[in-house]
């Protein structure tokens, strides 16, 4: 029994498999992206615009403060963050406690008391969601490669 191996056109295979990973980041790249720009988006439209009046004072920091922010990671891969910048982002998604302090003088309690509405989780679960539909397209990326995923158990 013989064996034989036949090669014709390696050159191509060669510079086709050099340039399937620069592809690859390519479209993985605009996924991902799209992805934090869609987080982005949604956490924005759940925020409020804020009390301003146009004039002194102008409103929405919580819608202002949310930004992306897109690193290269290495010649085959890339990541966005979405971030919110606003200082009091933490409160309106977690709320507060009732707060309290002693006057010094008399050395009494005063109640200041808590955020009036109740914490509003809206940036964690906008940002799971996303994450979860980025990496369904980043798999069907890679099966239109032609390379083969499994699901993690």
């Amino acid at each position: 029994m013989s064996a034989q191996l036949k090669l014709e056109g390696i050159l191509e295979l060669k510079a086709e498999l050099a340039r399937l990973p620069a592809e690859l980041k390519g479209k993985a790249t605009a996924i991902v992206i799209d992805a934090a720009q869609a987080a982005k988006d949604e956490i924005v439209e759940a925020y409020p615009i804020g009390p301003g009046d146009g004039e002194k004072y102008h409103g929405g920091n919580l819608r202002k403060g949310v930004r992306v922010v897109v690193k290269e990671i290495g010649p085959f891969g890339v990541a966005a963050q979405v971030r919110s910048q606003a200082p009091h982002a933490h409160l309106w998604e977690f709320g507060t406690i009732g707060r309290y302090y002693y006057t010094k003088a008399t050395g009494a309690r005063k109640y200041i008391g808590r955020m009036p509405a109740p914490p509003r989780p809206n940036f964690i679960p906008a940002m799971m969601r996303h994450r979860r539909a980025m990496y369904v397209k980043l798999a069907a990326l890679l099966e239109a490669a032609g390379l083969t995923v499994h699901k993690a158990a």
